[in-house]
């Protein structure tokens, strides 16, 4: 097996305790667990908030603002509310009633928990069409074994501002306000809460591109990264990736860009087990009926802009040039059953960054951190090993 690359199952599987008496939520008591223990937990830790985050024009016009929902997305809004400070998870619960207008406001919302005596603080950046409230398991890991976490919500995405009047779409006008609003979040958020505890950056799908890319632009953050199904290349069928860049484009350059490409569409309630991107299906069912009944969580698809701008973003981070900036030591997992990013994108980032280690996952999807327990257990070994060496 070639250096710097191994399997998930090469490592020592023992019993399902990990660290501090840790213990992965067996697959048949998931929801029973996640809302007797986890939850509770986290709550009593957690605290969140909103911050305000630059807007930028879309490109190819002079000042072009950004949509903010029309009056047919009006059950999305909520009275407004003071966006300053942070209050605790308790006083602000997920549904949409009790949300601030961020949308309109230009804020992304986050969530913070800081359990006593943390060792560490651990920045998570979500991956397309997610929410916070899809890795509420992971973050109960994350804090069980001494860590705080922090995680807001990428522009487009659930209870942050949003750049197109379609209340499922997710789209942007560049791929590189996602890294600044990251590290907006990290420099007023972050970094004067955690009280000079090492930084660490656990980032999935999307979010593992923008926290590839903000690892080549902000090299001394973060001590180490973990980049779980990063999606640096995006798999698009049979249609070949030059042809949709050159359309995506043409769409940007005639204001087109927020609009849906064939093969993306609105939310739709029902989704199919065998067509999600989880393996466990407790998990999957878990978060599933969170996000049919919640509009806010309801994105779906992505516009002209979106992978126009994402197609872009993955070939420059994974440019050896850029790939040499990275200085923080990084271990990135690829799951072998993969359908939607490119493994050729992840191999060659691997290849071109000083200090990363590529790890395969057998017997998974896209979301690794939705597989069965059995994965799960090496999956988090190797992560807190990394993290803790």
């Amino acid at each position: 097996m070639p250096a710097g690359k191994a399997k998930i199952y090469d490592f020592i599987y023992g019993d399902s305790a990990l660290k501090n008496n840790i213990s992965i939520i067996p697959d048949g008591q998931f929801q029973d667990k996640m809302d007797r223990e986890a939850v509770p937990f986290l709550m009593s830790v957690a605290s969140s908030g909103y911050i305000k985050v630059k807007q930028t024009p879309e490109p190819f016009t002079d000042r072009r603002k950004s949509h903010t929902p029309s009056p047919s997305a009006s059950r999305h809004k909520s009275p407004a509310q003071p966006l300053t400070g942070e209050r605790s998870v308790k006083q602000m619960p997920s549904q949409t009633a009790n949300q601030p207008a961020s949308h309109e406001n230009g804020c992304l919302y986050y969530e913070s928990y800081r359990p006593s005596n943390a060792t560490g603080a651990i920045v998570i950046s979500h991956g397309f069409c997610e929410s916070a409230e899809k890795y509420k398991e992971v973050i109960y890991y994350f804090t069980k074994a001494g860590y705080q976490v922090y995680l807001a919500e990428h522009r487009g995405h659930a209870r942050s501002l949003r750049e197109t009047d379609h209340p499922n779409m997710v789209h942007i006008h560049r791929f590189a306000d996602y890294v600044e609003d990251l590290h907006t979040f990290i420099t007023q958020i972050v970094i004067p809460a955690s009280r000079g505890l090492p930084l660490y950056l656990y980032a999935h799908s999307m979010g593992g591109a923008v926290g590839a890319l903000y690892l080549e632009t902000y090299p001394d953050i973060f001590r180490k990264a973990v980049l779980t199904a990063p999606m640096l290349g995006i798999l698009l069928g049979s249609v070949p990736e030059p042809c949709v860049r050159a359309l995506g484009r043409i769409m940007v350059s005639l204001h087109r860009a927020n609009t849906y490409p064939p093969g993306q569409r609105p939310f739709q309630p029902g989704e199919r087990f065998e067509n999600s991107c989880c393996t466990n299906y407790e998990r999957f069912q878990y978060y599933q009926a969170k996000k049919e009944a919640e509009p806010l969580f309801q994105n779906s698809g992505s516009s002209y802009g979106w992978i126009y701008h994402s197609l872009n973003a993955c070939h420059l981070i994974t440019q050896k040039k850029n790939c040499a900036k990275i200085t923080a030591p990084v271990l990135v997992f690829r799951s072998t059953c993969d359908t939607l990013v490119k493994a050729s994108g992840i191999r060659r980032f691997v290849k071109n960054t000083p200090g990363a280690r590529l790890i395969d996952v057998d017997e998974s999807r896209h979301e690794i951190y939705s597989s069965s327990c059995v994965v799960l257990e090496n999956y988090y070994r190797e992560i807190f090993s990394f993290l803790d060496t």
